[in-house]
């Protein structure tokens, strides 16, 4: 039931973002778009701000880690079709999916990172609406998440009573990570976009039982404020 909700929410968020694909053209001359206009466009937008709402999965100890919540990011173009950015973002953490009976934790995440818009150029000049950042994108991002729990679970053995007791107790931990991946981000309506992108995660963790552990994906929805 809780790996088909899911795919519900993962089939959902796709399906809202069909109508991206198929874009206006936002230049006035798609057919005959020369130098000149392009070299327009990539003055008219070097730089953004956004609010993101995230959901990001990973595959930690076989069980799906469940990522969502709200954040804030810029993004700052260093040449055409590099970018530099940095984030933070508060998320709720669960070791399954939504709806089970584990106890999620808080995670604050600050992040920089490089974005290379390898097909910005053929966008551009085609006349879709590339606005100098929607393109596919290949990223390197590391960060730091720093987690709380106000709940944990664990058990030690008495030696007085000869019996395991159960013991709880809050948890802060700080964890260290690096994503490579691969993405593109699209705009859907006015001032709201998305932005999906996926790759391998390398992080600090005793659990490392498949290469499937070091995959993670990621969609956002994005609301340009400045």
């Amino acid at each position: 039931m809780k790996r088909k909700f899911s795919k519900i929410a993962f089939m959902a968020s796709l399906f809202i973002s069909l109508p991206a694909l198929s874009q206006t053209d936002t230049l006035k001359n798609a057919s005959g778009v020369n130098e000149f206009s392009v070299q327009e466009k990539y003055r008219d937008r070097n730089k953004a701000w956004y609010v993101n709402a995230i959901v990001s999965s990973t595959n930690l100890k076989f069980n799906e880690e469940l990522r969502y919540g709200l954040g804030i990011s810029n993004e700052y173009k260093l040449k055409r079709q590099h970018s530099l950015g940095g984030g933070l973002n508060i998320l709720i953490v669960d070791q399954s999916p939504i709806f089970s009976y584990s106890h999620p934790e808080i995670s604050i995440e600050l992040k920089l990172e490089y974005r290379f818009y390898h097909n910005l150029n053929n966008r551009m000049g085609w006349g879709l609406n590339a606005d100098n950042f929607y393109a596919n994108y290949f990223l390197i991002s590391p960060y730091l998440a720093f987690g709380y729990s106000a709940y944990s679970q664990g058990y030690h053995f008495d030696f007085d009573t000869g019996n395991w007791m159960k013991e709880t107790r809050s948890t802060l931990r700080v964890d260290p990570c690096l994503r490579l991946g691969y993405g593109l981000q699209r705009p859907i309506w006015k001032k709201v976009s998305f932005d999906v992108n996926g790759g391998f995660q390398v992080q600090r963790t005793p659990y490392l039982y498949s290469p499937w552990s070091l995959l993670y994906f990621q969609f956002a929805f994005r609301y340009t404020f400045k």
